[in-house]
This record gives C-alpha cells, structure tokens and sequence, in this order.
C-alpha cells in the first residue's frame, strides 16, 4: 500500500470521494493508488490538488514527515 492509499484509509475516503474534493479524474487516482512508487507519476499540479483535498501538505503526502523530500 503506498502513502496516497494510506492516507485516504486513515481519513476514511474513497476513491470517488477523493475525484469529486480534487477535481482529478478516478482514472489518475487509480493509477495512482494502483503504483508503488507514484510519485514519479503524475505532476506536482495533480499532488496539490490531493493533497489539499485530504487536507495534508505534500510532504505528508510523499511519505517524509521531517519537512524533507
């Protein structure tokens, strides 16, 4: 499981749920969710959008809770 599917487990959201807040496609997110390394995948544009959606910083998002990446 990789942290963007971590995330929305803890916070209790779907997939679905997570397109409509973000405005990006259940497809992106798919992939997304589906890749163990993700964040190669996808732009910085399409990571902001969900993580202001589940309401953490793209640090959090990436995994690195020390403010790094």
């Amino acid at each position: 499981m990789n942290q963007l599917s971590r995330i929305m487990e803890e916070r209790g959201v779907s997939t679905r749920e997570l397109a409509r807040r973000s405005g990006i496609t259940l497809s992106t997110i798919r992939k997304l969710r589906r890749d163990e390394s993700p964040l190669a995948k996808g732009s910085l544009h399409t990571w902001a959008h969900l993580a202001r959606a589940l309401e953490v910083t793209l640090d959090e998002l990436a995994g690195e809770s020390d403010g790094r990446i």
